[in-house]
C-alpha cells in the first residue's frame, strides 16, 4: 500500500514537471519495470477519475490545473498535447505552408499547421493541426533532410512567393549542414522522381544565379 502511495506521489510530481507526458516516458523517468504495468495504469486511471490527469488517448497523459479562482479544471487542448509529444526529442517536424513560411520562401499561413510525426500510421486532423505520418523514422539525424525532401516533393503545389526561392532554400540547406549526397540518396529511397527533379532544379537555379 505504501508502495502505491509513493508511487501516485512519483507520477503527480512527474505530471507537474511535463504536463504532458506518455507512459513510455513515465516508466523511463520512474524505473517502472515491466511487471508493475497493471500498477502504473491503475494509478492512471485513479488520478484521471480525480481530475488530477486527463487522458487524451492510449498511452498519453496531462497533468489538470485547478482555478481556485473560477472553480474550474482545465488541461492543454489535445492538439496541442500531440504536437509537443511528437515534436519533442526529434520525433517530428513541420511541413507545408508553415515550413516555407518559417524559412522566409511564402508570406502565407495555412489555417491548419501540418507535422509529420512518428508513430501514427495515417493523416489525423485535431482541431487546427493536421499530424502526417513519417516516411521513415524521423530520427535527430534524419529529421531535417526528410523536412527538405517534403518541400521538394509538394513544391509544385506550395505558394512560394520570395524573390528568389532557389537561395533561400541553399542557405537553409547550409544553415542545417545539409550533405547533398545524403539528401539526393534518402531521395531516392523514400520520395518519388518528382522529388529529386524540384531538388535538382533548385541546385541548377542558385548555380546559375549566383555565377551571374
Amino acid at each position: 500500500m505504501n508502495n502505491m502511495v509513493e508511487t501516485q506521489k512519483q507520477i503527480v510530481d512527474f505530471a507537474k514537471k511535463k504536463r504532458i507526458f506518455t507512459t513510455k516516458e513515465l516508466a523511463k523517468n520512474l524505473n517502472i519495470d515491466k511487471n508493475r504495468k497493471g500498477q502504473i495504469y491503475t494509478i492512471l486511471s485513479r488520478l484521471c477519475k480525480k481530475n488530477i490527469l486527463h487522458r487524451y488517448e492510449k498511452g498519453i497523459y496531462g497533468y489538470v490545473i485547478y482555478s481556485p479562482l473560477f472553480k474550474q479544471y482545465s488541461y492543454m487542448p489535445y492538439s496541442k498535447a500531440l504536437t509537443e509529444i511528437f515534436m519533442s526529442d526529434d520525433n517530428g517536424y513541420i511541413t507545408g505552408a508553415d515550413f516555407c513560411y518559417t524559412i522566409g520562401l511564402s508570406t502565407w499561413c495555412a489555417a491548419k499547421a501540418t507535422i509529420v510525426v512518428n508513430g501514427i500510421q495515417r493523416k489525423k486532423i485535431i482541431d487546427t493541426t493536421v499530424f502526417m505520418p513519417a516516411k521513415t523514422k524521423i530520427t535527430a539525424e534524419n529529421k531535417w533532410y526528410l523536412q527538405l525532401l517534403d518541400f521538394f516533393e509538394n513544391k509544385d503545389s506550395l505558394a512560394v512567393d520570395a524573390p528568389n526561392p532557389s537561395h533561400l532554400i541553399i542557405s537553409y540547406m547550409n544553415k542545417r549542414n545539409i550533405e547533398l549526397y545524403k539528401l539526393i540518396a534518402l531521395a531516392k529511397r523514400y520520395y518519388n522522381k518528382r522529388t529529386l527533379n524540384n531538388l535538382v532544379n533548385t541546385i541548377e537555379e542558385n548555380y546559375f544565379e549566383t555565377a551571374r
